[in-house]
């Protein structure tokens, strides 16, 4: 072990679903070899929801023992403990595992407190404009915020997109399928099944949201296409993407997933005519969210591709990006491409951990100034 002093990260995290309750475990699981090995020394102080909250003592060492300490915890937060708790630790680091947009609102609050933040939450994101500047503002009062799974789960496309501009290059186009679910779907999609039993198949293994709409109506790839946007200095909002859904209309009224996986066979017909174009010239579908930074224009929609083209060897719920830049570009080179896994808690909280281990590293790097800029 380093004879230098362990960066000391005193974590909170808020929100238990499945992407939080992997994060922790990843956290207690992996936290005394980064401290041998490493020099970094994570503690969780806080483990928070919406309506209540553990304090968790310094140095309980934790495991698979914050699962029972939190149900037999009954301590409400109101957020006033929860921020007094973070406030008092050691490089207090928020992470927020909710896609809630009333904790995204607390952003820029603990920012300018000196909080750092950690999320995959979209909400501050892609949310109103004025305040996404407002939080990335905050920043300059000493916390970090650090918003890598916010697209892409795990992939580094944030950090790949802020090294290229650090650089000095220009981005041209990011091109890419954001959606595992939908990913999933159209690779999986061939013609030999109706389009309805496709997504019905996806509902039944966990690929899609407990009503297969919110994803099919691509709102979550519009979100992701606004924050990609604004990484490339466009001041984008999200009713000014362009979105083609996949919902019908009719099927948009209907009040249960229930009711629509019943009246989607009715429109099994139009999906495979598409495929069916789209096979007799070569092509495949696929469902891609745009940026044109050249040309100051965003998009989401159902695409055709060749069978050449690096969106067409997708498989499974696997996620690509492709970047074009003045650097990274045809003739004289080829776009960036990151692919890998777009879906699944344990590698959007490992994303997450990495985000937590960068934060560290930047603290580590400058004794004279714990809470540099970013």
């Amino acid at each position: 072990m380093s004879t230098k002093e362990p960066v000391v990260l005193s974590v909170g995290v808020i929100g238990r679903g499945l992407i939080g309750s992997e994060v922790l475990d990843q956290i207690t699981s992996e936290k005394g070899r980064l401290l041998n090995e490493r020099g970094i020394d994570i503690r969780i102080v806080a483990i928070s929801d919406i309506d209540k909250q553990l304090n968790v003592v310094e140095g309980l060492p934790l495991g698979a023992d914050w699962k029972a300490a939190w149900e037999a915890t009954t301590t409400a937060p109101g957020f006033e403990n929860f921020d007094k708790t973070m406030l008092a630790a050691a490089n207090g680091v928020v992470v927020d595992c909710t896609a809630s947009a009333f904790i995204a609102n607390r952003y820029a609050l603990w920012l300018g407190k000196g909080l750092h933040v950690v999320t995959p939450n979209k909400k501050a994101g892609s949310g109103d404009l004025k305040y996404f500047k407002e939080v990335k503002a905050s920043q300059g009062t000493g916390g970090h915020f650090m918003y890598e799974c916010t697209v892409g789960a795990g992939l580094p496309i944030i950090d790949s997109i802020q090294g290229l501009l650090d650089t000095g290059d220009k981005i041209k186009t990011i091109e890419g399928i954001f959606s595992g679910t939908l990913s999933y779907i159209f690779n999986t999609f061939d013609g030999s099944e109706p389009f309805s039993a496709v997504v019905s198949a996806a509902r039944k293994q966990g690929f899609t949201e407990p009503d297969p709409r919110d994803d099919l109506n691509g709102l979550d790839v519009a979100r992701k296409v606004v924050i990609l946007a604004r990484e490339c200095g466009m001041d984008v909002e999200i009713a000014d993407v362009p979105i083609e859904s996949l919902v019908a209309p009719e099927l948009a009224k209907l009040k249960t997933a229930e009711e629509y996986l019943a009246k989607l066979p009715d429109f099994d017909g139009e999906f495979k005519s598409k495929f069916d174009e789209a096979k007799a010239n070569g092509e495949v579908l696929r469902y891609v969210g745009s940026v044109d930074a050249a040309n100051k224009q965003v998009s989401v929609k159902l695409r055709r591709f060749p069978t050449t083209h690096p969106f067409a060897g997708l498989a499974g719920a696997d996620n690509i990006v492709q970047i074009t830049t003045e650097r990274y570009s045809p003739p004289t080179g080829q776009p960036l491409v990151v692919r890998g896994p777009g879906a699944g808690a344990a590698v959007t909280a490992a994303g997450v951990f990495y985000d937590v281990l960068r934060l560290a590293h930047r603290l580590g790097c400058s004794s004279a100034n714990p809470n540099p800029k970013l």
